[in-house]
């Protein structure tokens, strides 16, 4: 900043007219004269008030109505912005002219935008650790995932599952979810959540489902028919049915493009996977807060559901025995 206060002096030398600079044609003298308007904002002046400040300095002495009419601005925005560059110290009426004014000098007026300026810079310095403070306490260090209007890009397995969490513990109406590939994985539940369910032989079930049936939550899923009949999926058939008998409504179809879940028409979670590897990697995954873009899922939902076969009942808790406990996953 020393070396732009340093630049708006030799910018005012230049910019002096003609008559006094010698040798600095008028259109040079307009270049150097618009830079120092720019610095002079930078300082912390509006537009019109460094226009008119910039003139005053070059004429040394005018009316407003000089003033007005140099620096292109209406005369009767000239008086205001006199009276605070007055209150300011950059401006001032020539002693004994009640009509004239001034300014206390071209090295006093930088000097005093400067000062001014460090004084604005300190009490912003002192507000830092108050601002890091307050910010503390509602931001997190790092974001959740990228962020665009509308849409949260979430990056690993674990933001994924929250948001589904989330979710389904907020939902208060209707949850709807494509369930297909890829299902979360054993080896994301502790060894104790591991234990119970392989005593049972059916994989995880949610408590936060059975939570939102008993809030009133409207519940449908729809399942791709190769996964859920599969014969190693048992456990995970064992596990559908718990919800089954809660109150959730289940269905069959032949394929689901994506896996989605879409709660209260507001909230939609996606995973995008691979279209050519869909089994490699973690999936992209979406929550994406638009209720037009739900309505439509919504729709896209309620055409499949209407062409589905609904699942076969099981008694909960009905899964065999022999079945590999590897092929073992959760409803999410």
């Amino acid at each position: 900043m020393a070396r732009r206060r340093a630049a708006a002096f030799e910018a005012l030398d230049d910019a002096r007219p003609p008559s006094i600079g010698g040798g600095v044609s008028p259109s040079d003298a307009q270049l150097q004269l618009e830079r120092v308007k720019n610095d002079f904002e930078e300082f912390g002046l509006n537009g019109y008030q460094a226009r008119i400040l910039v003139q005053l300095l070059r004429l040394g002495a005018a009316t407003a109505t000089q003033l007005a009419q140099a620096a292109g601005v209406h005369r009767t925005s000239a008086y205001p912005v006199l009276q605070e560059l007055l209150a300011r110290g950059l401006a001032e009426l020539v002693p004994g002219e009640s009509s004239l004014w001034t300014t206390p000098g071209r090295d006093e007026v930088v000097d005093r935008l400067w000062a001014a300026h460090e004084d604005r810079m300190q009490s912003l310095r002192g507000r830092l650790d108050s601002t890091r403070e307050i910010l503390a306490q509602f931001a997190p260090a790092e974001p959740a995932g990228t962020t665009a209007p509308y849409v949260h890009v979430l990056s690993n397995a674990a933001q994924a599952r929250g948001a589904y969490e989330r979710l389904l513990a907020e939902a208060r109406q209707e949850f709807l979810v494509l369930n297909r590939p890829p299902y979360s994985q054993a080896a994301e539940r502790s060894r104790a959540e591991r234990a119970a369910t392989d005593a049972v032989n059916r994989d995880e079930v949610n408590p936060e489902v059975l939570r939102a049936l008993e809030r009133g939550v409207s519940m449908r899923v729809l399942y791709e028919r190769g996964p859920w009949e599969d014969a190693a999926a048992a456990p995970f058939r064992a596990a559908m049915a718990e919800y089954h008998a809660a109150g959730v409504e289940g269905r069959l179809v032949d394929a689901l493009p994506i896996k989605l879940v879409v709660a209260d028409r507001r909230f939609a979670l996606l995973a995008l996977t691979d279209p050519k590897l869909p089994d490699l990697g973690f999936p992209s995954n979406l929550v994406i807060e638009h209720p037009g873009f739900c309505e439509y899922q919504v729709d896209a939902f309620e055409r499949r559901w209407e062409k589905a076969t609904p699942c076969p009942v099981a008694a909960p808790g009905s899964a065999r025995r022999d079945v590999a406990p590897a092929a073992r996953r959760a409803a999410s």
